[in-house]
């Protein structure tokens, strides 16, 4: 029985394990910095005009911000914590978990495809920001129609 192509598979999933725990390990090691020095929040004041646009709360500026560059895992863990805050509304959870369901981990895709020798570049990050914003305005924007209001989402929602 010819049985070469077994060690060939074996090689070639170690090659990937091992190009993700090169991208992986370092990336969470800066995760736990940025949690440690407080970097996402320093950055939220920058980004809170776009925000407020989707009619979110300053409280909606860390779950969006963190899922976007580390990952839908890390910006679900910050959505769970701010309900469990009791910071954001229904709607307000849900835009921001649109939001990240378009576009979540810039960083950690773009570093896992470079290192896997697929060409990134910074417009096709751009085109992934902007296609979330535009999609999650319209969201809020249809939202606001449906209520009737036309001012955006409900701000006197009870918190959940």
């Amino acid at each position: 029985m010819d049985w070469p192509w077994v060690l060939e598979v074996l090689r070639g999933s170690l090659d990937s394990v091992l190009n993700l725990v090169v991208v992986a390990i370092p990336l969470m090691i800066g995760i736990e910095f940025m949690k440690h020095f407080q970097l996402v929040e320093k950055i939220a004041p920058y980004v809170a005009k776009p925000i407020h646009c989707l009619q979110l709360p300053d409280q909606g500026i860390l779950p969006l911000i963190s899922g976007i560059f580390f990952g839908i895992t890390m910006g679900a863990g910050v959505i769970i914590q701010a309900k469990q805050e009791k910071t954001l509304n229904r709607q307000q959870m849900t835009t921001v978990a649109l939001c990240l369901c378009i576009c979540h981990s810039v960083i950690e895709d773009h570093v896992l495809f470079w290192r896997v020798g697929l060409s990134t570049t910074i417009p096709m990050v751009f085109a992934r920001l902007l296609l979330a914003f535009f999609i999650t305005f319209a969201y809020v924007k249809l939202m606001s129609l449906r209520n009737g209001k036309g001012e955006g989402l409900k701000t006197k929602e009870k918190v959940i």
